[in-house]
């Protein structure tokens, strides 16, 4: 293990390259959470709906979805 900073929000951590934090993989966990629920609601949607109704990004959906 080592010294490095997270690569979300660049949180000082001991662990390996390339891995978020625990807060900031528990908001991944969440917001990962929250698509997952408003497609399984609404099969449908595009990503703009998804956008509008979860408050996320585009970016950060695909990084999630991706």
């Amino acid at each position: 293990m080592e010294l490095n900073n997270c690569d979300r929000c660049g949180k000082l951590q001991l662990q390996k390259r390339g891995i978020l934090c625990t807060d900031c993989q528990q908001l991944y966990f969440n917001e990962s959470r929250v698509i997952k629920e408003y497609i399984k609601m609404n099969p449908r949607a595009t990503m703009m709906d998804i956008v509008q109704h979860t408050g996320l990004s585009v970016k950060r959906i695909k990084e999630i979805i991706i």
